[in-house]
């Protein structure tokens, strides 16, 4: 009999009857209970105990896997029902909702009324370039207070005065001595 590649679970809050719907490789095991942001919180809250996970598809290969969790997750509709702590789309891991560009139902309407043109898609400013806090930091152009020459500097760098060691060397030579260096 062949073993199984993976299987697509359930986990349940057991007082609440919130769900999360879940894939996980390997074989069935009840220490895995799940990874999504929002079950991840619940089990920080509530403890592990209270929580039990149920298989409710075995699959035997990676693509049936992706599948089957996008499945199941559009069949229960744990997307949009409040009884589910499911947030993505499913498959290929948590980024599959934003990769495919499908918005997320849950976000909250202060986020969707503060930004009616993004449709649920945060991380980009108006102009559709990458946010500042996303890891892109702008180059700021500067002039060298010794040569006169244009450099640039990353933001976080804003405030250097010298395109290079050398210009910054004369510099506070010319300060001390009040002559600059004739080379």
């Amino acid at each position: 009999m062949k073993t199984s590649y993976g299987y697509v679970y359930k986990t349940t809050h057991l007082p609440s009857g919130m769900a999360y719907i879940g894939q996980h490789k390997g074989a069935f095991t009840t220490v895995y209970i799940g990874s999504g942001t929002r079950l991840r919180r619940a089990v920080k809250k509530y403890g592990k105990s209270e929580f039990s996970v149920e298989p409710i598809y075995f699959a035997f290969t990676h693509d049936d896997l992706q599948w089957a969790e996008e499945v199941l997750i559009e069949e229960y509709n744990a997307r949009q029902s409040k009884q589910f702590y499911n947030i993505g789309v499913g498959g290929r891991c948590g980024a599959a909702a934003w990769n495919k560009g499908i918005p997320n139902p849950k976000q909250s309407e202060r986020m969707k009324l503060n930004n009616p043109n993004k449709d649920g898609l945060y991380g980009t400013n108006s102009k559709g370039k990458t946010a500042w806090n996303k890891g892109c930091t702008p180059d700021v152009d500067k002039i060298c207070e010794q040569c006169s020459k244009e450099f640039k500097v990353k933001y976080k760098y804003r405030s250097a005065r010298f395109c290079n060691k050398s210009c910054a060397a004369s510099y506070s030579n010319v300060k001390r001595t009040g002559f600059k260096n004739r080379d």
